[in-house]
């Protein structure tokens, strides 16, 4: 298990943000139930949230100014007792997110794909395949995002040009209707469930150029990926799109394109490949957060025994109907992700200012005595 700090180019870490942000679009799509949320509200929702996480991203970086610190650091330095708490329930939730995914992603497979098979064919060997991501550590597992990418925007191109002739451009009219309600729904919803801040605050640790456009890249490219598919979601499966679990999907299985057939398949393509991004960056950021929880000697046991944890709350959880709920009430329907990134970022702003009226009140009392 790497402890050691490996570096990343910022494109490659800006491709795992966007990655981790689609497979939580693909999970928790932004449903418009008819009569309450037009389709205008929750685009407009969406694009707002991801500025938000857009203005969050810049105060982390105008106070990390360059020093090569991650926010755990940051709180273990201001107040350790505080900052071990805080890495602490960073840890826990981060794990209670990654068995979530683990959890999608097999139940996808199993309930949509092969009925018949049972839970642990798929889960076996996908804990074993995340496993090993972790051991190589973040800097050869970056190496991976952009064939990742690639082979995503791949599939949903494939499943675009066999869509693009069922869209009603009449349909459009839809999206000019914003109201308040719909558009802050969705605006919370975004926020509820965007662990990205949260690996954004962890990893970035190991981002070789510390930089905003790192974020700024990330929010154009998660915004347009998830407006661009919600619209050819909508425009060509209208109200249907509502009653599906996964309505990327059920487009995918209506598409038809006269040189490819079955392009379901490629939705497969980009679960599979965007799950394994989303859940080892996940479980990365653990292991990092539980660095300012251990003490180097038991690190290594302590990492493990936090994958251990994770691989038998998927066992569990994905054979219980009532807890996958639960544990999609307490990773989707709290406010985590929001209150893990940004109350650490307003205290360390209050410090710093705490910190600078104290030095200024001591050279004015300074120059007194002189």
């Amino acid at each position: 298990m790497h402890k050691g700090i490996q570096y990343i180019g910022r494109k490659q870490f800006a491709l795992l943000l966007v990655l981790s942000n689609l497979f939580s679009y693909l999970t928790y799509y932004p449903r418009a139930t008819a009569g309450q949320v037009e389709f205008g509200s929750s685009i407009a929702g969406l694009v707002l949230g991801n500025l938000a996480v857009w203005g969050i991203g810049a105060l982390f970086f105008a106070l990390e100014d360059g020093t090569g610190k991650n926010l755990c650091d940051f709180m273990l330095l201001y107040n350790r007792p505080l900052g071990r708490l805080y890495n602490g329930l960073l840890a826990a939730f981060l794990g209670l997110a990654a068995a979530h995914s683990i959890c999608g992603f097999v139940r996808f497979l199993n309930r949509e794909i092969f009925p018949q098979s049972s839970y642990l064919v798929f889960l076996l060997p996908f804990l074993g395949v995340l496993i090993f991501g972790v051991v190589v550590g973040i800097e050869s597992f970056a190496r991976t995002a952009s064939v990742i990418f690639v082979c995503a925007a791949l599939s949903v191109a494939l499943i675009f040009f066999g869509t693009v002739g069922n869209v009603e451009p009449s349909a459009l009219r839809a999206y000019s209707q914003v109201r308040w309600n719909g558009l802050w729904g969705t605006f919370v919803a975004v926020l509820q469930s965007n662990v990205e801040l949260l690996l954004l605050f962890t990893l970035v640790k190991h981002l070789a150029q510390r930089t905003p456009s790192v974020f700024q890249g990330y929010f154009w490219l998660a915004t347009g990926g998830s407006v661009g598919l919600s619209l050819l979601v909508n425009l060509a499966l209208g109200n249907y799109a509502q009653t599906q679990q996964y309505p990327f999907y059920a487009l995918a299985v209506s598409s038809d394109l006269s040189v490819v057939q079955r392009l379901d398949s490629f939705y497969l393509v980009i679960w599979v490949l965007i799950s394994f991004a989303r859940v080892t960056a996940l479980l990365l950021a653990l292991c990092t957060a539980l660095q300012g929880v251990l003490p180097d000697r038991r690190y290594n046991s302590g990492a493990w025994t936090a994958l251990a944890l994770v691989a038998a709350l998927s066992v569990a959880v994905g054979a219980s109907n009532r807890l996958y709920e639960w544990l999609t009430a307490v990773v989707k329907g709290c406010f985590a992700p929001l209150t893990l990134a940004l109350l650490p970022l307003l205290y360390v702003l209050y410090k710093r200012a705490a910190n600078g009226g104290e030095k200024r009140r001591g050279g004015a009392r300074g120059e007194a005595v002189h």
